[in-house]
């Protein structure tokens, strides 16, 4: 496993991003795929700014290859505090499937911890690769890292 840089993806690598986000969004266009890594507004401080929220996540490499992506919000989750919600969960690589996702794992549950969220939901659109099994023991691995954190897994 080598290691991955997990975080917001790069403004200068929305479009090597591209090939990676068509197998989380079948059939989007560049242009689309373009609005869709735009930060979207968030209620802020006091004083009622907006503050950006950044959209997609990334696992890139040490040279700079990306490997994963997922899209993330944040949502009320009836009545039980908030909600972390990826509605594409893709891991693009063959070799390192379990390594890429535990690593972003382990960043959407410090994301969760960060924000106060009481629950974490994620979906995968295909498994090709078998990223849901590989979700499935990361999750397993990492129980006391989770704490009472609710972790969801769902196949989309």
């Amino acid at each position: 496993m080598q290691p991955y840089t997990i975080g917001a993806l790069p403004t200068d690598k929305i479009d090597q991003a591209y090939p990676v986000a068509v197998l989380a969004f079948p059939g989007i266009q560049i242009d689309a795929w373009r609005l869709t890594c735009r930060p979207s507004p968030r209620p802020g401080d006091e004083a009622g700014e907006l503050v950006a929220d950044e959209p997609i996540m990334a696992a890139i490499d040490t040279r700079g290859y990306i490997h994963g992506l997922c899209r993330i919000e944040i949502a009320g989750a009836n009545g039980t505090g908030l909600q972390l919600e990826t509605t594409a969960f893709v891991v693009a690589a063959v070799l390192d499937v379990a390594g890429i996702a535990a690593a972003m794992l382990r960043a959407l549950v410090e994301l969760c911890r960060r924000r106060e969220c009481s629950r974490l939901v994620i979906t995968v659109p295909s498994d090709r690769c078998g990223t849901l099994r590989a979700l499935a023991q990361a999750r397993d691995d990492a129980a006391a890292l989770c704490g009472s954190l609710a972790i969801e897994l769902l196949a989309g």
